[in-house]
């Protein structure tokens, strides 16, 4: 289960990271996908119930 749970917050953090890279935020396109995971990604920690220490907000 732990596993899972930093999975979660893994892809969290990776693509938080992503929505600071100016590359990124040049391209639309790319732009808009990474954010839209990064939402889905910022539900499944809540919806987890991971605490703020394995998934910040």
């Amino acid at each position: 289960m732990l596993h899972k749970l930093k999975a979660i917050r893994d892809k969290y953090l990776h693509l938080e990271e992503h929505l600071s890279d100016p590359g990124i935020a040049a391209d639309a396109e790319r732009s808009k996908k990474v954010n839209k995971e990064y939402k889905n990604s910022s539900r499944s920690c809540k919806r987890s119930g991971v605490t703020k220490r394995h998934c910040p907000t």
